[in-house]
């Protein structure tokens, strides 16, 4: 039974562990959904003015503080990785998480700016000609600059993507550095990050409340069928349960093991109650 007992102990002491994990973000107040837009009348270049005039309607709303969006929430779990090079170091590979954000992503998720500026909403704008230009604005965390320039300043450094055998042409000029934040799944450490503008394919909304994010959902769900009727908001949730849904395993893990754990408890209790009537 104290093995038992014990395991429990580690197992839940673990599962606290990591509700209290330093995200690198501001979780409390924050509203998530994810936006289906394949009906919806603003197609092609459109669909970048679609996420953008949806932000302003969703920041004007009474209650909200700020509002975003992003090709996926964070700690979904669906974060993508991309291959780049230092300009110094063209045969060495470095992988490093991409979050493609729209403006005000960092205030929203209250990031903190180490240096330089976020991405704004010109750069989101401008993402149809810069695919075919050779360079593009990112935004990259502590970790990715200190891989890339060491304890050199890294704003308006570049470096390369990848392409079919090695680097390629395709530059990114950093014009701004942020605090590390965790983008896939609260287990893992600071992984080195990216930030880059928003193209069209955007999934998520996150949008920061003055109040019960759970309260607002009504008035959200409202706000976006007025704007277009053709939008279908899905998976709505708060940022809290989204973790929650990303530490999932380990939570029931512990609530078993705290049942099992009980039941021992229970199952010694009545032997030594049974010894001592016995004498």
């Amino acid at each position: 039974e104290s093995l038992v007992l014990a395991g429990a102990g580690l197992l839940v002491r673990t599962f606290v562990n990591l509700k209290a994990v330093d995200l690198g973000f501001d979780p409390q107040n924050v509203l998530l959904f994810s936006l289906d837009a394949t009906y919806s009348n603003h197609t092609g270049a459109n669909r970048q003015l679609l996420y953008h005039e949806l932000q302003q309607q969703l920041t004007a709303l009474p209650g909200v503080t700020s509002a975003t969006y992003s090709s996926v929430p964070l700690l979904s779990g669906m974060g993508g990785t991309m291959r780049i090079f230092a300009a110094d170091r063209l045969t060495t590979p470095i992988d490093s998480t991409s979050v493609s954000i729209g403006p005000d992503f960092f205030q929203t998720m209250r990031i903190p700016l180490l240096a330089g500026r976020a991405l704004n909403a010109q750069d989101i704008e401008q993402m149809q000609s810069f695919k075919t230009a050779s360079v593009q604005p990112v935004v990259i965390d502590e970790n990715l600059a200190h891989i890339l320039f060491g304890n050199q300043p890294a704003l308006d450094r570049f470096f390369f993507m990848s392409g079919p055998t090695g680097p390629s042409s395709d530059r990114r000029v950093v014009v701004g550095v942020v605090g590390n934040a965790k983008s896939d799944n609260v287990r893992d450490a600071f992984a080195p990050t990216m930030y880059v503008p928003a193209g069209n394919l955007v999934l998520a909304f996150e949008i920061r409340s003055a109040m019960d994010p759970k309260a607002m959902m009504p008035e959200i769900r409202a706000a976006v069928a007025r704007f277009d009727p053709n939008l279908l908001i899905t998976d709505m949730k708060t940022q809290m349960e989204q973790i929650d849904q990303n530490i999932y395993q380990e939570r029931l893990i512990a609530n078993l093991s705290s049942l099992f754990a009980l039941l021992a408890l229970i199952v010694a209790c009545v032997g030594i109650y049974g010894l001592l009537s016995y004498q």
